[in-house]
């Protein structure tokens, strides 16, 4: 039940065109976006990408820490982005009559499903001017008006008209317009150099991996030690 009223907000949510929406996160709001995105709504898609963060950036000069501190870090996330596409018309639908609809070049279209009772789900194109919607005690969209279009061989056809008059058939042209909807951060691991010192001719660090979640890894925590004398005679010869 707590599944299908998410996606039932969320439908709302990119119905009404709301948004854009930046939220950083882990874990629940993660799992949120990878579902809407595999939810069956055609107008979802998620974006991945895949970033490192450094520290120091490589290149960017010396740099001084003292014992315990970082010498250099390394953080690697994965960028999710919940991404819608709106209709936008190319051209102007206007029919006459009593509850007449105006539509001019540039109106953006939110998405919704239509459903009935005994019949297949279709999937359209809704004038937020002229539709609104309720939720039912039972969590079902009613819709109490709409001026609706359908994608039919790369156009958009008159389909659902509810408390307005049936327009002629018509085909209108349209194009694609993304927007943002909301954004996560995903943890995928980081791993760090620490320097602990210098004493009786050896250097000292410790290499740490951390999982998504920051937790260390023991099994890939490691002291190294180097003999610094050794490291000095190497370069004088060199």
């Amino acid at each position: 039940m707590r599944r299908r009223r998410t996606l039932i907000v969320l439908a709302a949510v990119v119905y009404l065109g709301l948004g854009p929406a930046s939220i950083h996160a882990t874990g629940e709001k993660v799992n949120e976006i990878l579902q809407a995105g595999s939810s069956g709504y055609p107008w979802l898609s998620v974006e991945t990408e895949v970033v490192a963060v450094r520290a120091p950036e490589p290149g960017s000069g010396e740099s001084s820490v003292g014992p315990g501190e970082a010498m250099y870090s390394e953080r690697h996330q994965t960028l999710l982005r919940l991404i819608t596409n709106f209709a936008v018309l190319k051209e102007e639908f206007f029919f006459k009559g009593r509850k007449g609809v105006q539509l001019p070049v540039g109106t953006e279209l939110g998405n919704f499903f239509l459903t009935d009772s005994g019949k297949p789900t279709v999937y359209m194109r809704c004038s937020k001017a002229h539709t609104s919607i309720k939720q039912t005690l039972l969590g079902r969209a009613i819709y109490k008006s709409a001026v609706c279009f359908r994608e039919i061989n790369g156009f958009l056809v008159p389909s659902f008209f509810k408390k307005y008059p049936t327009p002629p058939s018509v085909r209108l042209r349209y194009e694609l317009r993304p927007q943002l909807l909301e954004s996560a951060v995903r943890g995928e691991g980081s791993y760090e150099l620490l320097y602990q010192g210098v004493g009786g001719g050896v250097l000292r660090l410790t290499y740490r991996e951390f999982t998504g979640d920051d937790l260390a890894r023991p099994a890939f925590t490691q002291e190294v030690t180097y003999d610094v004398c050794l490291a000095r005679s190497s370069w004088d010869l060199g």
